[in-house]
Formats: structure tokens, C-alpha cells, sequence
């Protein structure tokens, strides 16, 4: 779906990143996992994103998340794939872990006046 906005939106799309908060809220979901391994989920699905997005056939067998020959039918615009923040700053580590760009290819991002460096 992200790559199908992008197109649509010629690639001005930014993405939010968040690997869920209290976990009484998240267990009315079906989600029983604790912080660390809602990171590693996180971790997991964006390394397949990532991939995906730059148009790579995926195979992916991780502690939380498995794939089998998954690919793009439809790049995203944007190379190598959409922008993706978050507005909590403590998520920026899930940002970094992928080692992801603003979409100048700056590793910061800027939220509410604050610049937080993305490393690189």
C-alpha cells in the first residue's frame, strides 16, 4: 500500500513509524509482545519493507515474521523507498536501525523544532 501512495502522491509521501505503546491497549489487538520485542517485530518487518521497496525479491525467516519469494508489483516513486519518521523520539532508534534518509538524503529529521541525528 505504501509504494501504491507514493505513486499516487508522485512520491510525497511520508510514512509513520510506531512500534505500539501501552500494552494493555495493543493486548485488545492481539498483540502480547513486551517493548523489546515489539522493537525486534519493528526491526523485522522494516528490514522486509525496505527491501521490498527497492524492488528486491524478499525471502525473510525471522523469530516474528516470515516471507517466501514476496516482491513489488509497483515500485514506490521515491528511491530507495518512502520517507519514514516517527514522532516519538525514542522510535528514532527504529529509524536508525534501518538506516534510513529524509528524503534529501540528510540523516536528521526535525520534529516540533528539535533536529534529531539519524547518524550515517
Amino acid at each position: 500500500m505504501a509504494a501504491t501512495f507514493d505513486q499516487i502522491s508522485n512520491g510525497r509521501i511520508i510514512l509513520n513509524v510506531v512500534t505500539g505503546g501501552d500494552t494493555k491497549e495493543l493486548a485488545k489487538d492481539g498483540i502480547f509482545l513486551n517493548h523489546d520485542q515489539r522493537y525486534e517485530l519493528t526491526d523485522e518487518f522494516l528490514t522486509i519493507w525496505r527491501s521490498l521497496m527497492q524492488g528486491d525479491e524478499v525471502t525473510f525467516n525471522g523469530r516474528h515474521l516470515k516471507v517466501q519469494g514476496a516482491k513489488l508489483q509497483f515500485p514506490p516513486v521515491q528511491k530507495p523507498y518512502p520517507t519514514l519518521l516517527s514522532p516519538i523520539p525514542h522510535n528514532l532508534i527504529v529509524i536508525k536501525m534501518v538506516g534510513d534518509n529524509t528524503s534529501n538524503g540528510v540523516n536528521f529529521c526535525q520534529l516540533g523544532g528539535r533536529k534529531f541525528d539519524l547518524g550515517g
